[in-house]
C-alpha cells in the first residue's frame, strides 16, 4: 500500500469513465493529510502484539490522520488476515496484496488482533490459501458486497471465514461488515493497542491518545 496521494486504474473490467474518476478522487482525497503528526501504535505495541498474532487472526486497524477517516468516522476502519511469518494480506484501493505486519505499526493509530472461532488447523489454512487465491484482483470501490470480481476489505475476510464454514454471526452472505463488527463475532480480542481502552465489551480511543472532540468523532 502506498500511503501518499496517488491514483489508480486497477479497477474491475468494463468499469465506466465515471467510475474510473469516482474512485480516483476518493483515493486521492482520501490520503490527504489531516492531522500532522506521528501515529499512535508505538514500538511496545509492536513488540507485545508480534508474540501473541497467529496464523489466521484478523487484525483491525485505524488510521485518523488522513481525510479517508471521515469517510467512516470509526475507531477501527480496516481489516486484514494474518497469513503468518510477518505478512498479512488485505484488499486496500491498489487491490488485494500482500502487506508486513510490522508496516501496520508505522501508519496506523489504533490496532486490534481478533481471533475467530476455528475448529482446526485445517480451518486456519484454508482460510489463509483462500485470501492467497484473491491475491491482485482489484478493489471494490463501490463496495458492493455482491459483487466477486473486486473486493473491499471486511467482505474479502468475511468471505474467507464463511468459505471454510468457521462459526460466523456477522458475516453474513451480501452484506456490509464494518470493521469494527467482527468484535462482536464468534471468537476473541487477544489484544489491542495503548490507544484503545475496552469498556463494557467495547472498544474505545483512549483519552490519553486522543482529544474528546476526536473521540466524538471517531469513537
Amino acid at each position: 500500500m502506498r500511503y501518499f496521494p496517488h491514483t489508480t486504474d486497477h479497477v474491475p473490467e468494463r468499469w465506466r469513465f465515471l467510475q474510473l474518476v469516482r474512485a480516483n478522487i476518493m483515493l486521492f482525497v482520501g490520503m490527504l493529510p489531516w492531522r500532522f503528526r506521528k501515529n499512535h501504535l508505538t514500538e511496545h505495541d509492536f513488540d507485545a502484539a508480534r508474540h501473541i498474532i497467529e496464523r489466521g487472526d484478523v487484525v483491525l486497524v485505524g488510521g485518523h490522520r488522513r481525510l479517508g477517516i471521515f469517510f467512516f468516522r470509526s475507531t477501527l476502519v480496516h481489516a486484514l488476515l494474518y497469513t503468518g511469518e510477518g505478512t498479512c494480506i488485505h484488499a486496500i484501493a491498489d487491490g488485494v496484496e500482500m502487506t508486513q505486519f510490522s508496516t501496520l505499526f508505522r501508519e496506523s493509530d489504533t490496532l486490534v488482533i481478533w481471533r475467530p472461532a476455528y475448529h482446526n488447523k485445517e480451518q486456519v489454512d484454508a482460510t489463509v490459501a483462500y485470501m492467497e487465491s484473491k491475491l491482485g484482483m482489484p478493489f471494490d470501490f463501490g463496495f458492493n458486497p455482491v459483487s466477486r470480481n473486486a473486493w473491499f476489505c471486511t467482505e474479502l475476510v468475511c468471505n474467507a471465514l464463511r468459505d471454510v464454514c468457521a462459526e460466523t454471526t456477522v458475516c453474513r452472505e451480501n452484506t456490509i461488515v464494518r470493521a469494527s463488527d467482527f468484535l462482536k463475532e464468534n471468537g476473541r480480542l487477544v489484544f489491542h493497542s495503548e490507544s484503545l481502552v475496552v469498556r463494557e465489551n467495547k472498544v474505545l480511543l483512549n483519552p490519553t491518545y486522543y482529544s474528546r472532540f476526536e473521540r466524538l468523532l471517531f469513537g
